[in-house]
């Protein structure tokens, strides 16, 4: 569908932007303010429009219907401001994937000069001029072309005027064919009519009068700065609460690193320091153990049988608890902490048969002779502490590293107490890392079993894998989702708030706009539910809202500026 509307080409009070800027001052608007309508309309080429076909660039209004798909849009009469001798102008706003279309044209008479006036835009997060290209219309009637005028390049950025003679009279679909080096796009509006003289043309396109709720917006002003609409659609709306949150190693892959026996260390993995990625069976330093004067043997068998005994029922500990995966009835993370106590049972056997050998040759141990032990991670994963430094003494059991999984890592939210009833409902959150998108969570893994004391809040898990947006011990901000419901939502940034009140502004057609009270609901991250004011499907600004506001606001200033006493 599009949006078919009457021209308009007095534009008075954008010509006079410019000799009343300073009036915004009594305005009681911020300093900012001022400064961005300053730069609205003495840099955006704001003119006075005139007809859309005298010097190629006159401009209507546009009313009617909001909104617009791909193609098929209906040109129908327009206002006097856009009048010419077959009456008046007539304006065209279609949206295709691609391309917006705003094109004003006077009512078509057979064999007569037909002039087309196509503002042509590519669509995107913010919208942007066709710069390049050419442009032909077709006159389709049928299956058959009748005639085709043509653009070879734009008359200026944004804008393209094909010409020719119009064909004979009756009713056309219209074919524009855009070209670009890089990029085409096709659009069709149909139902163009094509008169037997001047004055049914006329007869068919009276002149009406302006609409007072319509607000005036160029293309040269949308152009100029960050600009963007789209349709009013429902979505998915979350309810819920807002929290703090921090990132936390994940349990499972936590692994503390100990000195395995006393010594000293001799070497240090280069460079190290806390954060840098470390990668499993990498070196990270040597412990030149110390005489072994006070250790017995039997003391060191015993050691190396415990860790034996112990590392075997781990195994069989795992063995079971895989087949109890296979029927569902423990979580996979309990075999991968098991998994992790074997790897420590078998650096602890290592270790003691290690120090078995050192005993051994202790006897005769020269005091140039080493049997260094080589401390590697044991895991993929980030180096959270280091404790240890090169030349330092270090006893048996002594913390050296701290190293965390880099494949997950456990996002702790706080609720508050008061919610703390609630915490069962949550179906999902949201989060956004600095500088990244919002990324979306499953129901959380579970949430701790009594309220902190310190900041009154429960503490509820999310393990999020392969994070590489999050680091660990990082704090950011959660919305925890109790409730959902579908219902119309618009751009948090398409609602202006104009002291106090909540508007937006719905597209009319290419130049024209209306400002609209609505009444807003819930603000789910960048979009806000739209209780009243809106219906689906029409089309809103969505970015350059608050420019747009400031150019009403202008035009209320220039209104009260050229009052006169009585």
């Amino acid at each position: 569908m599009a949006i078919h509307t009457h021209a308009k080409a007095a534009r008075a009070y954008v010509r006079n932007e410019r000799s009343h800027m300073g009036y915004k001052a009594s305005l009681r608007r911020a300093a900012l303010a001022l400064f961005v309508l300053s730069v609205c309309s003495a840099l955006l080429g704001c003119k006075q429009r005139t007809n859309p076909l005298s010097h190629g660039h006159g401009h209507g209004h546009s009313h009617g219907g909001h909104g617009g798909d791909d193609h098929g849009g209906h040109g129908h009469g327009g206002h006097d401001h856009g009048s010419s001798s077959s009456g008046a102008a007539i304006s065209v706003t279609l949206y295709t994937s691609k391309v917006e279309l705003f094109m004003e044209y006077a009512p078509l008479v057979a064999g007569k000069k037909a002039s087309f006036l196509a503002h042509l835009t590519w669509l995107g997060t913010v919208f942007q001029p066709v710069r390049t290209g050419s442009l032909a219309l077709d006159f389709v009637r049928g299956s058959q072309t009748v005639t085709t005028l043509h653009a070879a390049k734009p008359l200026r950025v944004g804008i393209f005027r094909p010409e020719g003679k119009a064909p004979s009279p009756g009713a056309y679909t219209l074919r524009l064919r855009l070209r670009t080096p890089t990029r085409a796009a096709v659009m069709i509006v149909s139902n163009a009519v094509v008169y037997a003289s001047s004055a049914s043309a006329k007869r068919a396109n009276p002149s009406q009068p302006d609409d007072p709720k319509e607000i005036p917006f160029l293309k040269e002003q949308q152009w100029n700065i960050p600009f963007a609409t789209q349709k009013v659609t429902s979505r998915v709306i979350h309810d819920g609460v807002r929290v703090t949150g921090e990132v936390r190693p994940w349990p499972a892959g936590y692994v503390q690193l100990n000195a395995p026996v006393t010594g000293r260390i001799t070497w240090l993995k280069q460079d190290l320091s806390e954060g840098q990625e470390v990668k499993r069976g990498q070196r990270l330093c040597k412990i030149d153990p110390m005489l072994l004067s006070n250790t017995s043997l039997p003391q060191i068998e015993h050691r190396i049988h415990t860790a034996r005994s112990t590392l075997q029922m781990k195994r069989l500990q795992l063995k079971r608890l895989k087949k109890m995966l296979r029927a569902r009835a423990v979580a996979s993370w309990q075999i991968a902490q098991v998994r992790h106590q074997i790897e420590l049972q078998q650096a602890q056997l290592k270790a003691a048969l290690s120090l078995k050998r050192l005993f051994r040759r202790s006897r005769n141990q020269s005091s140039g002779h080493s049997n260094a032990i080589v401390i590697r991670s044991p895991e993929d994963g980030v180096l959270l502490k280091q404790f240890a430094s090169k030349g330092t003494s270090i006893s048996q059991g002594q913390p050296l590293f701290t190293i965390a999984s880099n494949k997950k890592v456990r996002l702790t939210a706080y609720l508050p107490e008061w919610y703390a009833m609630k915490v069962g409902a949550i179906r999902s959150a949201t989060y956004t890392p600095l500088g990244g998108h919002i990324q979306r969570l499953p129901k959380p893994t579970g949430w701790s079993a009594s309220i902190a004391s310190p900041g009154r809040t429960l503490s509820v898990f999310f393990d999020v894998p392969r994070p590489k947006a999050l680091k660990h011990f990082q704090q950011l901000t959660l919305h925890l989702h109790l409730t959902q419901r579908r219902a119309l939502a618009v751009p948090a940034q398409a609602v202006v708030d104009e002291q106090g009140v909540k508007v937006v502004f719905v597209l009319l057609g290419g130049e024209g706009f209306e400002r609209r009270v609505v009444q807003t609901g819930i603000h789910d991250q960048h979009w806000l539910e739209i209780r009243s004011g809106l219906q689906f499907g029409e089309r809103i600004v969505t970015t350059g809202a608050y420019e747009l506001s400031l150019s009403q606001v202008l035009k209320q200033a220039n209104a009260v500026g050229h009052g006169h006493a009585h």
